[in-house]
């Protein structure tokens, strides 16, 4: 009630033709594309009868591949490819620069979840949208989980599920906090470089400044009435690149 799921596993097999190749395939349910809110470029997306026993062979190719393989001919949909063989049309050609989690999909094909009465095969990764907070949906499937462990004890006594955002599901692991020591790292440099160089802009526009400051002397302005108004541009300067930093931070990290 807390969550709209979707499941899917990876496979790989033989594109056949003039030259065969092997693809990295990902067979996904119906509701996939959904529910990460992506609609095929070209054709259509997967529905429920594609995830039946007595439903077509059907696949969605990668825009990479599409293009690589095919030359990006749009009659492409409609027509058959081989995956070890066995033909399956082709549906649609989803949008160029789509990627879900590390790594490339080539070819997606509708995954068909049956009731086989096996509890103890867990091969699926499940994702979801969320209806309401991260909070409501852990709580119910710490329920189900219960519920589980009750009707089935010899598969889920020790059984547990647990909930996690994509971006912190992506995030974890010594690959990615290495990645972004290294990224903080060098964003440090830069900032350290570019406060380096404003300073020198700074002091060589203090010492082109030396004629104006002399005739300020001159008029009667003080050492501190001249530092005052030093300050005030200096501290002004910095005052409208620190907001313009923020605002572009915002919108950048947002964009990413």
């Amino acid at each position: 009630r807390t969550v709209d799921l979707a499941a899917y596993e990876d496979d790989g097999a033989n594109l056949g033709g003039e030259s065969p190749e092997w693809v990295t395939i990902r067979r996904v349910t119906p509701g996939f594309f959904d529910i990460l809110s992506v609609s095929p470029e070209l054709g259509r997306g997967f529905r429920e009868a594609d995830a039946t026993p007595e439903g077509p062979d059907v696949a969605i190719l990668a825009h990479a591949l599409w293009e690589r393989r095919f030359g990006g001919a749009p009659e492409l949909v409609g027509t058959t490819v081989h995956l070890d063989g066995r033909p399956l049309t082709v549906i649609g050609v989803l949008p160029p620069g789509f990627e879900f989690t590390h790594g490339s999909t080539d070819v997606w094909t509708p995954l068909a979840v049956q009731d086989d009465g096996v509890r103890s095969s867990r091969t699926l990764i499940v994702i979801g949208r969320l209806r309401g907070t991260l909070a409501a949906a852990r709580s119910e499937l710490s329920a189900l989980a219960r519920q589980l462990a009750e009707r089935f004890p010899a598969t889920h006594a020790e059984r547990r599920f647990a909930a996690n955002t994509v971006l912190a599901e992506l995030s974890r692991g010594p690959t990615a906090t290495q990645g972004a020591g290294a990224s903080l790292t060098a964003a440090l440099a830069v900032l350290l470089i570019a406060c380096a160089n404003i300073s020198n802009l700074l002091l060589a526009r203090g010492a082109d400044r030396t004629e104006d400051v002399a005739l300020r002397r001159a008029l009667g302005a003080t050492k501190d009435r001249i530092l005052r108004q030093l300050l005030t541009e200096a501290l002004l300067l910095a005052a409208v690149g620190g907001a313009l930093g923020v605002a572009f931070s915002f919108f950048g990290v947002r964009a990413l």
